[in-house]
């Protein structure tokens, strides 16, 4: 819910742009209007059966990557009806796709073979300072390790000064 500016975290403003500048659009799934990544009020659950290649439906509680749906991988019908199962359930979110793109990567195996694989970057920071880094590799675009993703090492490299 962090990326709703209907909704008061108390955060500063400044804080409070980058946020919804970084992490993507996200709504509890509940019937209801709400507003869309563009700012406009919509009827969320007909909204997002409609926009079904541009969504990802999550649990709330959820951990490993188990029980994702990727709006784009179902067929319409499908869609439509594990959206509705899961607003009657309650417990989920919507949270607007972030594409993927897989890049060939060395493998490690004799000649360093290259295999095509989906990265995610992972940026920590705290108290406004980068504080962490990890990137992971998959095979699809689930990049969760209990879903089969590794955690490859992140290196920052820098020219060497002369």
């Amino acid at each position: 819910m962090i990326s709703d500016p209907e909704i008061d975290l108390g955060l500063p403003a400044e804080v409070g742009e980058l946020v919804r500048a970084h992490v993507p659009w996200t709504r509890l799934l509940i019937e209801g209007s709400t507003l869309d990544p563009a700012g406009q009020r919509i009827d969320l659950l007909p909204w997002a059966i409609a926009e079904r290649q541009q969504l990802v439906c999550k649990p709330v509680s959820g951990y490993g990557g188990s029980d994702v749906v990727l709006g784009w991988t179902l067929e319409q019908e499908q869609w439509r009806e594990h959206l509705e199962q899961a607003a009657r359930r309650g417990g989920s979110l919507l949270q607007q796709r972030v594409t993927l793109v897989p890049q060939t990567h060395p493998t490690l195996a004799e000649g360093l073979p290259g295999a095509e694989l989906y990265a995610d970057q992972n940026i920590f920071i705290a108290d406004g300072e980068l504080v962490g880094y990890l990137t992971r590799l998959a095979t699809t675009p689930i990049t969760n390790v209990s879903q089969g993703a590794s955690i490859v090492p992140s290196f920052v490299v820098t020219p060497r000064a002369s």
